[in-house]
C-alpha cells in the first residue's frame, strides 16, 4: 500500500467521500425507478385511452367503422402509438415498418412486449381486445420517451458520480493536506522536546478551534517536563556536589592513613577503600556530567571539526591498553567535517573504545570504522566479545544498567547513557547490531562531507 494511502486522514477522509458517492447512487436510482414508473402509468392511461375511444367506434359502427376509425387516424413512423386490427382474416398494421410479434392478440389483457423496426428492438405496453364477433384489436405504445429519459438519467448519474468522485477525492486531499500542516508544528516540537530541546513551545494562534486547544494542552506538558527535568537535574547536581566533597576528603584520608601505614593486611584494607573511593568518585563525575549533558538545550559550536582527527587521537590513547591484553585495534577513517562539541565527542569516543578493549577477550580484535552513508558520516566501533542480546539492547542505554553477564566488570553502568546523551546532543542516531562475534556500536551524524580518500592502519 502507498503510504499516502495509509494515512488515516486521508482514509478518513476518502470513507466519506465514498459515502456521499454511495448516498449520490442511492438517490439517483431512486429517481431513475420514480421516473421510470410514472413514464409507464402515462403510457398506461394513453393506451386505455386510446382504447375508449376505439370501442365507441366498435360499438356503434362495427368492426367495418372500427377499421375506417384506424385507416383515418394519422400515425406517422415514429409515433409513440401503434394499433393493429385482426378481423375475417384480414390485419391492419399501423405505422408501417412496425413488427409486431406474431402470436401477439391471442391472449387479452395486458403485454410487455418487444417490438422491432428499422432501428432496433424496443419495449412497448400493448391492451389487447377480443369482440363478440372473434375480432381482436391492439393498441400499444412504443416506450421511446421512456428509453430516451432512462437514456438521459443513466448520463447524468454517471458524469454526476464521476464528478463527484473528483469533488471527493479532491476534498480528501486538501483536507488531508490541510489537517497535516495544522498538525506539522505540534508534531515538530514534539520531536524537538523529544531530542532533548526542553524549550519547545507550540505556537498558539489564538482561535479556540481544537487545534489550538491542542497547542496550548502541549505547551503546558512541555513547561511540566522542562520544570520536572529540572528540578531532577538540580537535585542530582546538589546531591553529586554534595557527596563528591566528603568522599574527596575520604580519600584525602585514607591516603595519607596508607602512607602511614606499612605492608600488611591494614595496608591491603586501605588499597581496597581507596579504589573503592576512586570508583564512588568516577561515578558521580559520570552522573554530573550526563546531568549537564542532558539539561544543555544550546546551540552546537558553529565551527567544523575533522572527526577523523578526534578518531584517530581517540584511538592512540588506548593502544597501549589494547596491547597490554594482546588486542588489535584495527582502524579505519575516511576524512569528515561535522558541526559538534570537541569534547563531548572525544568522550563518546573514549566510552565505545574502552567498553570494546574491556569486553573483548585477550587476543580479540576491535575494529573502528569511520565512512560515508549517502549525506550522513558513519562511525562503529565492534569488539569480538560476547555481545548483548536483542532484548537488552535498548534497556543498557539506560543510567546504572549493567548486564549480568558483566558484573564482574569493573564500571558503573553510566558509560552507554553518556554515549546516548552525546549523540542525541548532536543530532545523530544511536543503535546496536551484531558484529558476529561481538557487538557493534553504530553513530550516524548528520551533514557529512563527502570522503576524499580512505586510511588504514
Amino acid at each position: 500500500m502507498s503510504p499516502r494511502l495509509r494515512s488515516p486522514l486521508l482514509r478518513l477522509a476518502l470513507t466519506y467521500g465514498a459515502a456521499f458517492l454511495v448516498v449520490f447512487l442511492l438517490l439517483g436510482l431512486a429517481g431513475y425507478l420514480t421516473l421510470s414508473s410514472i413514464t409507464e402509468e402515462e403510457m398506461a392511461r394513453e393506451v386505455r385511452h386510446d382504447l375508449q375511444d376505439l370501442r365507441q367506434w366498435q360499438s356503434d359502427s362495427g368492426i367495418s367503422g372500427l377499421r375506417e376509425a384506424l385507416a383515418d387516424r394519422d400515425v406517422p413512423d415514429n409515433s409513440d402509438a401503434f394499433y393493429r386490427l385482426d378481423a375475417a382474416g384480414t390485419s391492419l398494421t399501423l405505422p408501417a415498418g412496425l413488427h409486431l410479434p406474431a402470436t401477439l392478440g391471442t391472449q387479452p389483457g395486458w403485454h410487455n412486449i418487444s417490438i422491432s423496426n428499422a432501428s432496433g428492438t424496443h419495449p412497448a405496453l400493448v391492451k389487447v381486445e377480443h369482440f363478440a364477433d372473434g375480432s381482436r384489436l391492439v393498441v400499444g405504445h412504443v416506450a421511446w420517451e421512456r428509453e430516451r429519459l432512462r437514456a438521459a438519467v443513466a448520463r447524468g448519474l454517471g458524469w454526476g458520480l464521476l464528478l463527484l468522485l473528483a469533488v471527493a477525492v479532491g476534498l480528501a486531499l486538501v483536507m488531508s493536506r490541510a489537517v497535516a500542516k495544522a498538525l506539522a508544528g505540534p508534531l515538530a516540537a514534539a520531536e524537538r522536546m523529544a531530542s532533548g530541546a526542553l524549550g519547545t513551545r507550540v505556537q498558539s494562534n489564538g482561535s479556540g478551534d481544537s487545534f489550538d486547544r491542542l497547542a496550548l494542552a502541549l505547551n503546558g506538558m512541555f513547561a511540566r517536563i522542562q520544570e520536572l527535568v529540572g528540578g531532577i537535574a538540580h537535585s542530582t547536581d546538589a546531591i553529586a556536589h554534595d557527596l563528591r566533597t566528603p568522599l574527596t576528603r575520604l580519600k584525602t584520608r585514607l591516603e595519607q592513613a596508607r602512607a602511614s601505614t606499612g605492608d600488611g593486611d591494614a595496608a591491603q584494607a586501605l588499597d581496597a577503600a581507596l579504589a573503592e573511593t576512586d570508583s564512588l568518585l568516577n561515578t558521580f563525575q559520570a552522573l554530573l556530567r550526563l546531568t549537564r549533558l542532558e539539561a544543555d538545550t544550546g546551540a552546537l559550536p558553529a565551527q567544523q571539526l575533522d572527526l577523523a582527527e578526534l578518531v584517530r587521537d581517540a584511538t592512540e590513547l588506548f593502544e597501549a591498553l589494547a596491547e597490554s591484553r594482546q588486542q588489535r585495534l584495527h582502524v579505519t577513517l575516511a576524512p569528515a567535517l561535522i558541526r559538534g562539541d570537541r569534547d563531548q565527542l572525544f568522550q563518546l569516543l573514549a566510552n565505545l573504545i574502552d567498553n570494546a578493549i574491556k569486553y573483548s577477550p585477550d587476543g580479540g580484535d576491535i575494529r573502528v570504522q569511520l565512512g560515508l552513508q549517502g549525506d550522513r558520516v558513519q562511525l562503529s566501533v565492534s569488539d569480538t566479545g560476547p555481545g548483548i542480546p536483542v532484548a537488552d539492547r535498548e534497556r543498557v542505554f539506560d543510567r546504572f544498567v549493567r548486564l549480568e553477564t558483566h558484573r564482574g566488570s569493573p564500571g558503573n553502568g553510566l558509560g552507554l547513557s553518556l554515549v546516548r546523551a552525546i549523540a542525541l546532543r548532536h543530532h545523530a542516531s544511536l543503535r546496536l547490531d551484531d558484529a558476529h562475534p561481538g557487538l557493534m556500536v553504530i553513530v550516524d551524524f548528520p551533514s557529512a562531507i563527502p570522503a576524499l580518500r580512505i586510511t588504514e592502519n
